[in-house]
């Protein structure tokens, strides 16, 4: 391996990161969700988002009409956490 790769591997590795931080505060599609959960999408838009206790979804508006619901990933993360299940004592 030469010095030149390595650097070049190590390039690679910072973008991923980067790109990997910056999409941490992007908002969440259900398509996020679903991955995040590891269901499929159909099963978060129609089943999971519809429970009372599920986070509020952020609809900007956009020329007029509403865009497409997005989710705050903390909130979501928090969500699924609390369901948790306790050990025995």
């Amino acid at each position: 391996m030469t010095a030149e790769t390595i650097l070049q591997g190590i390039e690679t590795l910072v973008e991923a990161k980067v790109r990997q931080l910056l999409e941490s505060d992007r908002l969440w599609s259900y398509a996020q969700i679903a991955t995040y959960i590891g269901i499929d999408e159909v099963t978060v838009r129609d089943r999971i988002s519809k429970q009372p206790s599920f986070p509020q979804a952020i609809r900007i508006k956009y020329d007029g009409k509403l865009m497409r619901p997005r989710y705050e990933p903390k909130d979501v993360k928090n969500w699924a956490l609390g369901f948790k299940e306790k050990r025995a004592a």
